[in-house]
């Protein structure tokens, strides 16, 4: 008999310490179902201000549901309690290891073999490569360079543009690369723009300004160009944020002086991680002060230098990388 007690005293602890490990992580739900309601309202009403409020009425929908969900299991059983903790803590781990399981297996290859399975070619070299058989075949070409890419390499010059008259080439999205013949102050619009008698548009903003991962021409500006038969420019590079496109703004209207400007605006980083990224760096900063210039319309022979040397330092990095990665596999 004693030794059955001795038993029935084990197994009552173990499920003591069971269901005592189970409230905290009850409470632990509730915190976080509380914490992510606090937060979305700070996103809605007062970061946006309301402005995004039907944005963000599935996470207050969800949030309100977890808190009144988890509230109400504080008051069930103990046994029920646990066997609902366990089966939750087993979904979110089941589902964040498929997760992993999925981007781990994700490469440009899967990509590029589930668009060649829909009838669509896909070009699996990297930027790098294009940039090398171009090259081989006689063409100028040099990587796309982004400006927040180059924001802290010179206190004195900070380049907005990209390298002058060039063959670039950028990131591939749909299949192929994107490939420009860029202007004379390395953004992506035929020269000509630049000798219009009116610049009827200027577009400011990121990668979706620039037109990233569609051929030349099917760009927004290319489009504006098409429909109104009008002189358009875009300005965007891809990162760009808001001061940066301020200083974009600032240095290349100085003989343009378009007529409507359109800024691009991306809710996932601009006025989040981008912003706050452009504030640490002083030089970018002083584009808040009126009449501050880096006068870099007339420095494109420099920035064209500096970039170069910029991309020539990164290849040998890649190169570098490339090799090493390539001993280690034993090639």
């Amino acid at each position: 008999m004693t030794w059955i007690n001795k038993k029935d005293s084990k197994k009552n602890s173990s499920l003591k310490g069971r269901y005592s490990l189970s409230l905290w992580i009850n409470w632990l739900f509730l915190a976080m179902s509380a914490l992510i309601l606090a937060y979305t309202y700070y996103r809605a009403e007062v970061i946006f201000q309301g402005g995004k409020s039907t944005v963000y009425l599935k996470y207050y929908i969800v949030s309100l549901v977890s808190v009144f969900f988890w509230t109400g299991v504080l008051w069930l059983r103990d046994s029920v309690r646990a066997n609902i903790v366990t089966t939750t803590i087993s979904l979110i781990v089941g589902i964040y290891m498929v997760e992993a399981g999925l981007i781990f297996s994700k490469s440009l290859n899967s990509h590029g073999n589930t668009i060649a399975k829909m009838g669509f070619e896909f070009d699996q070299r990297t930027a790098l490569e294009v940039v090398d058989d171009l090259r081989e075949d006689g063409v100028d070409a040099v990587l796309s360079v982004r400006p927040n890419s180059v924001l802290t390499i010179d206190k004195k010059l900070l380049p907005l543009g990209g390298i002058s008259n060039k063959t670039t080439i950028a990131g591939n999205e749909n299949g192929y690369h994107m490939i420009y013949l860029s202007d004379r102050y390395g953004f992506n619009n035929p020269d000509s723009e630049w000798d219009a008698a009116q610049v009827e548009w200027l577009l400011l903003g990121d990668s979706f300004a620039e037109g990233k991962a569609v051929s030349p021409g099917k760009d927004i500006a290319g489009q504006i160009r098409v429909i109104t038969n009008t002189s358009s420019i875009s300005l965007g590079k891809g990162g760009n944020g808001p001061l940066i496109e301020l200083g974009t703004l600032t240095e290349y209207t100085e003989t343009i002086k378009p007529k409507k400007v359109l800024w691009l605006y991306f809710e996932g980083n601009d006025l989040i991680s981008d912003l706050q990224r452009d504030k640490a760096i002083p030089l970018l900063y002083q584009y808040m002060n009126d009449g501050f210039s880096q006068g870099l319309i007339h420095r494109q022979e420099e920035i064209d230098r500096k970039l170069k040397k910029f991309i020539t330092g990164k290849v040998k990095l890649s190169k570098t990388r490339w090799l090493r990665l390539q001993k280690i596999r034993g090639i």
